[in-house]
């Protein structure tokens, strides 16, 4: 009885990881879908012509919104760490591990960079000036 009570713990265990770790994807591409509207908005005049204050604010939204997805990825990755920890740490020879270089973040790197490289974008589009977007 006793094993069927570990599989089951462990199984409840790895079902919280894979429901972690599918939303980690699913934050990504919900994050690329908003960027890709604000830079179409801010730089394809979407709602025609844009005051600077409305340029600003949308600017202004695509650096906060990098720092918000970046702070999901980092949460959902350490406790994706800590799922792993407790599974080697409580089932102890068990072939549930998880893959070796996932506790060096690698995953979290790959989603992390391309966030931090748009989040690079918007961060000097700040100083290009909003004449040079709009005609306002």
């Amino acid at each position: 009885m006793p094993a069927d009570r570990n599989n089951q713990k462990i199984a409840e265990v790895l079902a919280t990881a894979r429901h972690y770790g599918n939303m980690r994807f699913v934050l990504f591409t919900l994050y690329v879908t908003i960027t890709a509207g604000l830079v179409f908005s801010v730089f394809g005049n979407l709602f025609g012509q844009q005051t600077r204050w409305e340029v600003f604010a949308l600017k202004g939204f695509g650096v906060i919104s990098t720092a918000v997805f970046i702070f999901f990825d980092h949460n959902i990755n350490n406790y994706l760490l800590s799922l792993g920890k407790y599974i080697a740490d409580r089932f102890e020879g068990s072939h549930y591990l998880f893959i070796p270089g996932y506790s060096k973040g690698t995953i979290s790197y790959i989603i992390c960079t391309p966030e931090a490289l748009i989040g690079l974008f918007w961060l000097p589009s700040f100083f290009l000036g909003s004449a040079t977007f709009c005609s306002n």
